[in-house]
């Protein structure tokens, strides 16, 4: 199969700026809206990240010197899986596009232990006691980085298939060298995790709050590219940066007004109470 299949080649076109310019004018006051109304504090702005996906119940979270990281357990793996996956593959393969069957299979089947232990989770907050064992960090960090890499293993291809004129049809995790590095670099990340270490767990902390915000920013940019019939047209991120920033912009906008939304029905920034 060739790697200029897709339609086009189409030559990219310099564009007017005034439409990046007012992309940067929107990010930044929903940026410094943002900034304004959230809890002070480094720690607590990750907080606020977090609390715009994850229910960040202290009990499901790990924790440093009794504060809760941004994400729970569950919310920590995978999206610092995904962010691990999606780095590598970038690393590995830039212009890759397949997909790897072994991979989603293996990770479909990982994946089905998130839903049966999320489950058995709900059931024991619902009911009192969890049904088929009892709920541990561990497992919910584990099953949570099963769905990380099976985001990654199915964003990366999508992305590179809508936004590059010409890209490779092979799989990034076909490959033995990034399969290696990915298994290596997860195998580390988790014993980081594991150790309760404050030297592990605010790097990872940060990079779990950085893993939300780069999924987020992919996805929307692929769906504003896919809206704007903009599919196909780039040779390198700089001529993608003004429908990333768009990407950055839309998932700051979600994370603000989810928070917003979660303050005005909770009335407060800890997470949800059991």
């Amino acid at each position: 199969m060739p790697t200029d299949h897709f339609p086009g080649n189409r030559p990219h076109k310099q564009r007017n700026r005034w439409p990046l310019i007012s992309v940067c004018i929107l990010g930044i006051m929903i940026a410094g809206a943002w900034y304004t109304f959230t809890p002070q504090g480094a720690l607590d702005k990750l907080d606020a990240v977090g609390y715009s996906v994850c229910h960040r119940i202290p009990s499901h979270s790990f924790s440093v010197n009794g504060r809760a990281l941004p994400l729970c357990a569950r919310c920590s793996g995978m999206y610092l899986g995904a962010l691990l996956g999606l780095f590598t593959q970038y690393v590995q393969g830039k212009r890759q596009g397949g997909f790897s069957r072994p991979w989603l299979i293996a990770l479909c089947l990982l994946s089905s232990l998130f839903v049966i232990d999320g489950f058995n989770s709900f059931l024991g907050i619902l009911i009192g006691t969890a049904p088929l064992y009892p709920p541990q960090n561990w497992i919910r960090l584990f099953t949570g980085w099963s769905v990380g890499l099976l985001i990654a293993a199915l964003i990366y291809p999508i992305f590179s298939q809508t936004v590059w004129q010409t890209w490779d049809p092979k799989a990034v995790l076909d490959r033995k060298t990034p399969t290696l590095i990915l298994l290596s670099a997860s195998l580390l990340l988790l014993t980081g995790m594991f150790s309760g270490l404050a030297g592990f767990l605010y790097p990872l902390a940060i990079l779990s709050v950085v893993g939300v915000i780069f999924v987020l920013t992919l996805i929307y940019t692929v769906i504003m590219l896919m809206l704007f019939k903009q599919e196909n047209r780039y040779n390198n991120l700089i001529e993608l940066a003004p429908f990333l920033l768009g990407g950055l912009v839309l998932t700051m906008a979600q994370i603000g007004l989810f928070d917003l939304a979660r303050y005005l029905l909770t009335e407060t920034w800890s997470g949800l109470p059991l």
